[in-house]
């Protein structure tokens, strides 16, 4: 099944294919889903990236950078442009920011 989303952009005409693959595969215990990237994007995302993983190549998955949007959309892109690089290591510098910042609840506490 191949669910493609259209985002258009007025003036130039700007558009991105939004690809989500649900990949059926038969195994010996049993039926599994795989939703994966099997196409990729090399065109530049302009709408606001929340999130990002990286998908590695398994076959029919191909390597991408899977990236989600804050309109809920994911958008597969092509893991060797520069932007895709850049827009992964900004977003993985603020997670592991926000990581060290947020006490968790086993965190020692000081009184004053």
């Amino acid at each position: 099944m191949l669910v493609v989303r259209k985002l258009e952009r007025g003036g130039g005409g700007l558009k991105h294919v939004v690809l989500n693959h649900i990949c059926f595969f038969n195994s010996s215990d049993a039926n599994k889903v795989h939703n994966c990237c099997t196409k990729v994007s090399k065109q530049k995302i302009t709408v606001p990236i929340i999130g990002a993983r990286l998908q590695k190549k398994a076959l029919p998955c191909v390597n991408a950078v899977i990236f989600e949007t804050d309109n809920g959309e994911t958008i597969c892109s092509h893991w060797k442009e520069s932007w895709v690089r850049k827009a992964f290591f900004q977003l993985e510098m603020a997670r592991k920011s926000l990581d060290t910042q947020v006490p968790t609840a086993n965190s020692p506490t000081t009184s004053p």
